[in-house]
């Protein structure tokens, strides 16, 4: 892959709060239906190129040929038919529609050789170098990264407008074997990377099992993703749903995703920003977090909203601080969970322990329905006090038997966090709700329900180093 520019392609107009969840909807949607009358001027079938779906023949040349011809006639669609075709890396282009028709799928092959990418050095220093760029300190590890030699993909696009990916069919991975951090080394192949892209469309197509991160949005504006299905191992680590990385005015509607890792995820790698965010309408299924927002987080990450999506995953929502930057403008509503593990988890915890610290601020989970044993801790850091917290209309069931969640303040094998302030002694009080370190909370309409009633002795609320705390109609629930 080419290297990023240092800087975001025509910068958008930035949006305010309350504006994240109306605006995108109307000027994303009615800019792409436009483009989308524009395209399809020409049509190609890979199999007038040569492709060949049998499941074992490598079509990559066939496919490229394909795409590269109609592309330099203007644009339009490529249509991939029935059948499997297994290819190396696919380079999309400007003004192309890939179409996969009933039946067919693209399946990534096996051989690494056949995809192109960066390797780690190489990766990392365009993402320090994209910081720098704007200003700021590039912490990071110096030692060898445990999750990769390099970084590939099988669908990729770089410095391309107006895509649209849609039809019925499947990209494959080929990857579905478990795997986890004890053996996890080797090369990393995103299933599909938008790189320095505009006005991409993805649609109604399945895609499943993902070596790495399924879909990666990386410094892109203009995205629509909607009614996807995505199907990743369980039992394989860093196997993400969909990441969006420092980009803007992105829509994620409708899909359905069953993963082994955070199911959406949000971050800035590249320091450039992501926000203008809209996530609705999903079914979200994981080991991890079903949605987060952060750990990475060079620059801001503002104006995102999730709406109306059910989960089955331990961790629902994430904000998770790491590298600075600002958090702003973040709305959680109307927002169904089972299976809760760990729970609601919000803080700022330096990731090397020299990171300046940016602000958490404007914050609201309004409209959340939760079965499990978890509970919500979120927790700023005495030089930054997380601002402007609002947790309404909550109901958490905690069901018979289950034991109380231990909240772990140590890191994964990937990260070496610096020790948490104070030895994160907040969050390992036994309380449903902590809230420390925050200022101006409101809480109102919230409902605690212990089946049993043996979580009594855990405490419902602890507010430590909180200013201007408003609450209304807190308590512990009965059985309904």
């Amino acid at each position: 892959m080419k290297h990023m520019n240092k800087t975001r392609r025509d910068l958008l107009k930035k949006m305010g709060l309350g504006v994240a969840a109306a605006v995108p909807l109307i000027s994303m949607t009615s800019c792409q239906n436009n483009e989308s009358e524009k395209l399809n001027k020409a049509k190609g079938n890979i199999l007038d190129y040569g492709a060949v779906g049998d499941g074992k023949t490598i079509n990559t040349k066939a496919i490229q040929k394909t795409i590269d011809e109609v592309a330099n006639n203007g644009g339009g669609m490529v249509i991939v038919p029935a059948g499997t075709f297994l290819s190396g890396t696919i380079n999309l282009r400007s003004r192309i529609t890939l179409f996969l028709e009933t039946g067919a799928v693209l399946k990534a092959s096996r051989d690494i050789k056949l995809f192109q990418g960066q390797s780690y050095e190489e990766f990392f220093a365009e993402k320090k170098a994209a910081i720098r760029s704007q200003g700021k300190t590039a912490y990071g590890r110096e030692e060898k990264d445990v999750f990769s030699n390099s970084y590939r993909a099988f669908i990729l696009a770089e410095n391309q407008d107006d895509i649209n990916i849609a039809g019925f069919g499947t990209i494959d991975g080929n990857y579905d074997e478990a795997i986890n951090w004890d053996v996890f080394t080797g090369d990393r192949v995103w299933l599909v990377l938008f790189k320095n892209c505009r006005r991409i469309h993805m649609r109604d197509i399945s895609l499943i099992n993902s070596e790495f991160w399924c879909i990666n949005v990386l410094i892109c504006t203009d995205v629509h993703l909607r009614g996807l299905t995505i199907r990743n191992c369980r039992e394989r680590i860093t196997t993400d749903g969909i990441d969006i990385v420092s980009s803007k005015k992105v829509i994620i509607s409708d899909c359905n995703i069953d993963v082994g890792d955070d199911t959406i995820a949000i971050h800035d790698h590249f320091g450039l920003g992501s926000e203008d965010i809209v996530i609705t309408n999903c079914l979200l299924r994981t080991t991890c977090h079903g949605v987060r927002v952060g750990v990475e987080s060079a620059n801001y990450q503002r104006n995102i909203t999730v709406s109306n999506c059910i989960m089955d995953t331990p961790k629902p929502l994430g904000l998770q601080m790491c590298d600075g930057g600002i958090f702003e403008n973040i709305r959680f509503m109307n927002i169904q969970a089972k299976n809760v593990d760990s729970g609601i988890l919000m803080y700022i915890h330096p990731r090397y322990g020299k990171e300046e610290m940016g602000n958490i601020r404007n914050i609201t989970i309004d409209g959340l329905s939760v079965e499990g044993k978890g509970r919500i801790c979120i927790v700023g850091i005495p030089e930054r006090h997380i601002k402007n917290l609002n947790l309404r209309n909550i109901f958490w069931r905690i069901p018979k038997s289950e034991k109380p969640y231990e909240f772990k303040v140590h890191g994964t094998a990937a990260q070496k966090w610096a020790p948490l302030p104070d030895g994160g002694k907040y969050e390992k009080e036994p309380y449903h709700i902590t809230i420390a370190r925050v200022n101006d909370v409101v809480l109102e309409n919230i409902c605690i329900e212990d089946e049993d009633m043996s979580f009594r002795d855990r405490g419902l609320i602890y507010t430590p180093e909180v200013e201007h705390l408003v609450t209304n109609n807190v308590r512990w629930g009965t059985k309904r």
